[in-house]
């Protein structure tokens, strides 16, 4: 804008000068005809001469004094145009600086939209995870209330199972000391079986013990209430739930005596509490039947006459 002032200044000073410039010159073509005009009459008026040259003389000087403000005006010209080019070149530049200023305006802009744009989706997706923020600490706080109730649930359950735990400690403790106790007995009764195995070692290796064989065959063939016995050891013989040799290796003593091993558990060793074979747990059948513990009858006979067609079971896994 300053520019502008300035050049406008300059164009009118200029137009000025150009004008006084036209004038001055007008003026010299005046002053150079009335010059010539005052020499033709110079040859006929002494006077009019001396008046004419004087005229002459001083336009002559106003002429030069022209003369001397045209130079000033052409110098003062020349510069003026010179300064307008100057101006001119400073304001072509000027206006170069002022579309590149526009274009990076335009430029800083349009960088100022998409900022905006980014601004405003950040804002929204902002706005959005704070919701989901304020929601998810309402489910957790939600999550901690029922997390807090569980916890005092789960410390009154625990205080209970501490008493109950504490109850079974002393219940435990008790069935400790049974244990120790039935372990001291089973130890003495383990001695005294060993005594008693000794002595009926001795009595079946006695020459008696051979020569009362065939007796007690026949005491054994009508035992039972008149019934053989050979038929209750035929019985157990092919019930498939008694195994010989697993009742001998089971079973020392038996080994040792020399007695058949299905004669010992039909006479001796059901009555004992001994198994027929590994797979007829003889403890369970009676433990699980009580009438048939009430009944002294021999587990696996009662399992081969009633218990398998009744359905019951030899074993705790369910064997039938």
């Amino acid at each position: 804008m300053r520019l502008d002032s300035e050049l406008k200044q300059r164009d009118s000073q200029l137009a000025f000068m150009e004008t006084e410039f036209r004038v001055a010159r007008e003026s010299a073509a005046k002053l150079d005809a009335d010059l010539k005009q005052a020499r033709e009459r110079l040859s006929g008026k002494d006077q009019e001469l001396r008046t004419v040259t004087q005229l002459a003389e001083s336009r002559a000087s106003d002429l030069e004094a022209y003369k001397g403000k045209i130079s000033i005006y052409e110098n003062e010209s020349r510069a003026a145009v010179e300064e307008h080019a100057r101006l001119t070149d400073e304001l072509r530049l000027m206006d170069a600086a002022k579309t590149a200023a526009e274009a990076s305006v335009s430029e800083r802009f349009r960088e100022i939209e998409q900022l905006t744009m980014v601004l405003i989706n950040r804002e929204q997706e902002l706005e959005r995870v704070d919701g989901e923020r304020r929601g998810a600490s309402e489910k957790l706080r939600r999550q901690l209330s029922a997390t807090n109730d569980q916890i005092t649930k789960l410390k009154g359950q625990l205080l209970e199972t501490s008493k109950q735990t504490a109850k079974i400690m002393r219940h435990l403790a008790v069935e400790e000391a049974e244990k120790l106790q039935l372990k001291s007995l089973v130890s003495e009764k383990v001695v005294e079986l060993k005594q008693c195995e000794d002595r009926l070692a001795e009595i079946t290796g006695s020459i008696f013990w051979r020569i009362m064989k065939p007796l007690r065959a026949a005491k054994r063939l009508f035992s039972s209430g008149g019934q053989p016995v050979s038929s209750d050891l035929n019985t157990i013989r092919g019930s498939g739930w008694f195994d010989a040799d697993w009742y001998l290796k089971r079973n020392q003593d038996v080994a040792r005596s020399g007695i058949d091993p299905a004669e010992h558990y039909l006479n001796h060793g059901a009555a004992e509490g001994r198994d027929p074979g590994p797979e007829f747990d003889a403890k369970f059948y009676l433990a699980t039947y009580a009438d048939v513990a009430a009944s002294k009858i021999n587990p696996l006979l009662h399992y081969m006459h009633h218990g398998k067609a009744e359905g019951r079971s030899v074993r705790a896994n369910g064997a039938k």
